[in-house]
């Protein structure tokens, strides 16, 4: 049995614990469409099937209310989702090579490619399991 493809799926793939549908407590967003399947039909009319998605009857995130009516009402609570992808190690070769790379191929330096603290809000880490 093949499993639906949703925006779920690479959180699915792998293993992640934040923002599941599947798990109790998790967040869950939620659009609903003006669009009845039983009164309109998307091979007769795609436009109406396009206005249903283009302007969402109600749109929540994060537990908010975001739109209404089509009308945006609220920002939401955004937040900013990153993977540590070092967890605390760093192999010193890696290292030399990202390094000469970015001296080879960008107009920026290693200095100017992290992203400091003050400007990330609302953070969710996100700490891959490593297997060697």
């Amino acid at each position: 049995m093949r499993e639906p493809i949703s925006r779920a799926q690479p959180e699915r793939n792998t293993h992640q614990t934040y923002g599941s549908f599947e798990l109790c407590g998790a967040d869950a967003d939620v659009a609903v469409l003006n669009y009845n399947p039983k009164t309109m039909d998307p091979t007769t009319d795609p436009i109406g099937i396009q206005k249903a998605f283009t302007n969402t009857a109600c749109t929540i995130k994060g537990g908010d209310i975001v739109v209404l009516d089509g009308e945006v009402v609220s920002k939401g609570n955004k937040r900013t989702i990153w993977v540590n992808a070092m967890n605390g190690t760093m192999d010193p070769q890696v290292m030399h090579d990202i390094e000469s790379k970015f001296l080879r191929f960008y107009s920026v330096t290693m200095n100017n490619y992290p992203v400091q603290d003050v400007y990330v809000r609302n953070s969710l880490e996100i700490k891959p399991e490593v297997v060697l």
